[in-house]
């Protein structure tokens, strides 16, 4: 009697999940995909309001277009930019819903553990010709699920780095966590009432803190008594806002030369050669330490360090 096809095991119901679940459908091979949140795209819709710097045309898999058009799918607008909600609505939820991919996802299924079957760490012969055993928390309670193979398509959203200069939490950053936002709030919109008004840090170089500068500074528009910090590691500023009219993403580079112009006009106010180590708090706010710096005092903290594997 031959031993069950096992099925290859995705973790994750975001882009690169559903287009490897595309991938595997249209080439018959058994797939299950394990999404922790309700939801496909359920991290994107954390970001849902930032728009990417691809168009449309660069954001739809090969095998995923040819499964949606098979279905009567309408591609948006290949030169338009969609932002994060915008990806899953039109893309990844009728991804999802495609009958090729649909019965195969369990949502709300969330991987803990990946091991190789009859291995452990004091006994490894043979491991690379074992199947895999996934401990998977489930809405019913913790159950292991087998597979042949592992995709883990889960991402990094959900571990942020730390404020920490030396990869560490600094200290003060566990006790003071509720003026702390991590990712890309939506200043704009859902989050405005916990920043319009306040004093402000971002920290980090990035898009994403680019992202949030901008919004910022809408704010800072509407309710003047906002005000913006903006702490970097960087000795300088120089070469940080990208590639302007020649950046490659023309998108990305306007972003850039929009928040170095803010720079230049005051509006944020950036502090280089910052390496956090200790968050405190006194009668004006929290204060972040640099060494034997102190930043000014302000009312949110919002983190834009990047992420890290868990």
């Amino acid at each position: 009697m031959s031993s069950p096809i096992l099925p290859v095991a995705i973790i994750g119901a975001g882009p690169v999940g559903l287009a490897a679940a595309a991938h595997l459908a249209t080439r018959e091979i058994p797939f299950v995909v394990y999404e922790s949140g309700e939801g496909a795209g359920h991290a994107v819709r954390q970001w849902g309001h930032v728009k990417l710097f691809s168009p449309w045309r660069f954001n739809v898999d090969s095998a995923a277009l040819s499964l949606l058009e098979g279905a009567g799918w309408t591609a948006p607008d290949d030169a338009r930019y969609p932002t994060g909600n915008d990806l899953a609505d039109h893309y990844l939820d009728p991804l999802a819903a495609h009958p090729s991919i649909s019965p195969h996802i369990r949502f709300n299924h969330r991987v803990i553990a990946v091991a190789r079957e009859r291995a452990d760490l004091m006994r490894n012969a043979g491991r690379t010709r074992q199947p895999f055993t996934l401990r998977i928390a489930t809405p019913d309670g913790l159950a292991d699920h087998r597979a042949s193979t592992i995709i883990d398509a889960s991402g990094t959203w959900t571990m942020p780095n730390p404020i920490g200069a030396n990869g560490l939490l600094a200290i003060g950053q566990e006790e003071l966590g509720h003026h702390i936002s991590n990712g890309i709030p939506d200043v704009a919109s859902r989050d405005r009432d916990r920043f319009a008004g306040k004093g402000v840090l971002v920290i980090g170089s990035g898009h994403s803190a680019f992202n949030i500068l901008q919004d910022l500074a809408a704010l800072r528009e509407d309710d003047p008594e906002t005000t913006i910090e903006w702490a970097i590691r960087r000795p300088t500023s120089r070469h940080i806002f990208g590639g302007g009219v020649d950046d490659a993403r023309p998108e990305r580079g306007a972003l850039g030369q929009r928040i170095a112009d803010l720079v230049r006009q005051g509006v944020i106010r950036l502090h280089s050669n910052t390496r956090i180590t200790r968050l405190a708090v006194d009668s004006d706010g929290v204060i972040a330490h640099s060494g034997n710096d102190a930043l000014p005092a302000v009312d949110e903290i919002i983190v834009a360090t990047g992420f890290r594997p868990d």
